[in-house]
């Protein structure tokens, strides 16, 4: 069992001081970030062209997604990475897949009871993949359980920048004919990666996590 910190405060966080940290942390890594995420679309949306494979390549490929998520994770951390990274997440592609499905399985089981409870699950569990990523010695069970327990206090918020990236997204989109989004999307990646780091330091593992049911957390 994964142990983690019983907080009482929880640690600041704002919209402004994630974007600050993620632009400097950014310097260097423009291009290799968005060539790992023309690679990663190329394979993946490439395959899903093929209509007979479709199914099947979403399966095989998605530890694509993971790895772009790995590389925003080490820029995130301040880690050396390479391009190569991107495929790292086929090395544990059973636990990828276990992963993938578990947490799928359960939003997909809260989201029968309305559709609020069903995102509610989803950004509890939304540091999941992380997770998995940083703690390896982990399993899927923990690392679900951990991603709920730093989410505690944190989703409300986590909702908002979903929605607020999502707008700029549309006014990019718009603006530089979608040009903007090679820019903006591993700067959205690299900002997600960069807030589970900044809560993962503000919740030092001590003390025993026990499960608690979702709906009842501070959200």
């Amino acid at each position: 069992m994964e142990e983690v910190s019983n907080c009482t405060t929880l640690p600041e966080i704002t919209f402004g001081s994630l974007w600050k940290q993620t632009w400097e942390k950014m310097r260097g890594n423009w291009g290799k970030l968005i060539l790992a995420g023309l690679i990663q679309i190329l394979i993946v949306h490439g395959a899903s062209l093929l209509s007979v494979i479709c199914f099947i390549s979403g399966i095989v490929l998605f530890p694509l997604t993971v790895g772009l998520m790995k590389c925003f994770l080490c820029v995130a951390q301040q880690k050396a990475w390479g391009i190569e990274q991107l495929f790292d997440p086929f090395n544990e592609y059973f636990r990828m897949l276990w992963g993938f499905l578990r947490m799928t399985l359960v939003i997909f089981l809260f989201s029968l009871l309305l559709i609020i409870p069903g995102i509610i699950a989803g950004l509890a569990y939304s540091l999941t993949y992380y997770i998995m990523l940083d703690e390896k010695d982990l399993s899927v069970k923990e690392c679900m359980r951990r991603s709920a327990f730093l989410m505690k206090g944190y989703k409300w918020k986590l909702f908002l920048y979903g929605i607020l990236f999502s707008c700029i997204g549309a006014i990019v989109t718009i603006c530089t004919l979608g040009i903007g989004l090679f820019f903006l999307v591993p700067f959205t990646g690299v900002f997600m990666a960069n807030f589970y780091v900044e809560i993962k330091a503000g919740k030092t593992p001590v003390a025993p996590v026990e499960e608690t049911p979702l709906l009842t957390e501070n959200k």
